[in-house]
């Protein structure tokens, strides 16, 4: 197994899309201050916004050049989100204090609820479809349940390989 590194210019763009989405979430993160909001929710916000969610409807080929700019970047940019969340998560967690007892137990179950079974069963209409594979790439990919049918009948993976 060899080590291969990242060229210049393939760093030169992985801290260009780290640039944009982190000013992002700046900016918003103080907009969403200045209007007496959650910091973290414009944080999320500008992330959306200036990264390739957002900016794509606008600018497709400037952001394909920015976040799709060689095949491992949505990897290399993954392992950023992923050090986010854990510190984001850690931050979160050390400055929240609750007492464990009857009187808080009822906000303990809703937050217990609305942090693990609502996203769990807003997850549930989304899976693979069986055999679906990227042919590029090999990856599995994913669909709301509702497009895996097409007037009544079921729609198999070899209906969608036109499409990709």
């Amino acid at each position: 197994m060899t080590l291969q590194t990242l060229s210049e210019h393939e760093i030169i763009v992985t801290f260009l899309a780290l640039a944009l989405l982190l000013a992002g979430a700046y900016l918003c993160g103080k907009l969403m201050e200045a209007v007496k909001a959650p910091k973290v929710v414009g944080e999320i916000t500008g992330g959306l916004l200036f990264g390739g969610t957002f900016l794509y409807h606008f600018f497709p080929a400037q952001v394909e050049s920015i976040f799709l700019a060689y095949p491992e970047e949505g990897k290399v940019l993954n392992l950023f989100y992923q050090l986010g969340l854990v510190f984001l998560m850690f931050s979160s967690g050390f400055n929240t204090r609750i007492d464990v007892d009857r009187k808080n137990m009822k906000i303990i179950g809703c937050v217990f609820t609305g942090a693990t079974v609502l996203p769990m069963l807003a997850a549930a209409p989304f899976r693979a479809v069986p055999g679906g594979v990227h042919r590029r790439s090999g990856e599995r990919y994913f669909l709301p349940a509702g497009v895996c049918h097409r007037r009544g009948h079921h729609l198999h993976p070899g209906d969608l390989q036109d499409l990709l």
